[in-house]
């Protein structure tokens, strides 16, 4: 249902996702950068220590996606990051 691949070093990750017809639609890194952020915080708010005090840190070309996620939960956004941040 899910394909992930690496490069060798593994510092870029490709993820591939399984459709209803049986094809196999990539994920952007936009995407995958949403879904992660989305999935850290539901997992915090279930377990009750997802606070107001919490962030999110992005850089000028992350998607405005991961504001709008961190948004939803409460949780404000700071672009404090470097472009290039690893």
């Amino acid at each position: 249902d899910v394909i992930f691949a690496s490069d060798p070093d593994a510092d870029r990750l490709a993820i591939a996702v399984r459709t209803p017809d049986g094809k196999y639609d990539y994920l952007t890194g936009n995407q995958l950068g949403a879904l992660l952020v989305d999935y850290v915080l539901r997992q915090r708010a279930a377990r009750g220590d997802l606070s107001k005090d919490h962030y999110v840190l992005e850089t000028l070309v992350t998607t405005p996606l991961i504001a709008a996620v961190a948004k939803s939960y409460g949780v404000q956004c700071l672009r404090e990051l470097p472009v290039g941040f690893k």
